[in-house]
């Protein structure tokens, strides 16, 4: 409600310590997910095919909600320590292609961070380097963009601390990245990086 003041919502988030707790946020994010029907409508649009019944949800707002939700289980999955689930629970959504998720660029910028994390933590370096490449690289073409919004400085946090794990997984698997990444790890990581190759754990 408008009307409430922040002092008295904060109160009552107070009161009821158990509104954040694990398992009742996984489960509304579940059945937010499962009211909207976003997993078949998310096959339907990629693959042409889906599951038997209509790929319809019941309005627009529980389409929003469910796939938002999703999103919401990928980042409480990768901060659960939960990374196999936190890719699973993306079924058919690419988070290098278009889609809901890059409407809103401070969810896109945090999505991609958490799948190329749990990429990372599955020592599954390739797929982490392809994710935080193509998100940071996005960033680069569209930070002059989003320098007025509200989220800015925080879509700018989640570019350096991107920064530095992809530094840390190029040093486990060297490979080839585009060349503005490279001059923007040297001059960030240089140093540093040489050092991770040569396996140097003080860094």
């Amino acid at each position: 409600c408008r009307s409430e003041t922040r002092p008295t919502r904060n109160g009552r988030l107070r009161e009821r310590t158990d509104v954040w707790h694990v398992a009742r946020v996984l489960t509304t994010l579940h059945a937010l997910i499962d009211r909207s029907n976003i997993r078949a409508i998310v096959d339907r649009e990629r693959t042409g095919s889906g599951s038997e019944g209509p790929a319809e949800s019941p309005s627009n707002t529980y389409k929003m909600l469910g796939y938002f939700s999703i999103v919401g289980l990928v980042r409480m999955h990768s901060m659960l320590g939960d990374y196999y689930s936190a890719l699973a629970v993306l079924g058919n959504i690419d988070v290098s292609r278009k889609g809901m998720h890059t409407r809103v660029p401070a969810c896109h910028i945090s999505l991609s961070y958490y799948v190329g994390f749990a990429y990372m933590m599955m020592r599954r370096y390739l797929d982490a380097i392809r994710t935080f490449s193509n998100i940071l690289l996005y960033i680069s073409r569209t930070e002059r963009y989003h320098s007025r919004s509200y989220q800015y400085e925080q879509m700018m946090r989640k570019s350096e601390q991107m920064f530095a794990l992809l530094a840390m997984t190029l040093a486990l698997c060297p490979q080839r990245v585009d060349e503005s990444l490279h001059m923007a790890l040297r001059e960030k990581y240089g140093d540093k990086s040489t050092r991770m190759q040569r396996g140097d754990e003080s860094v």
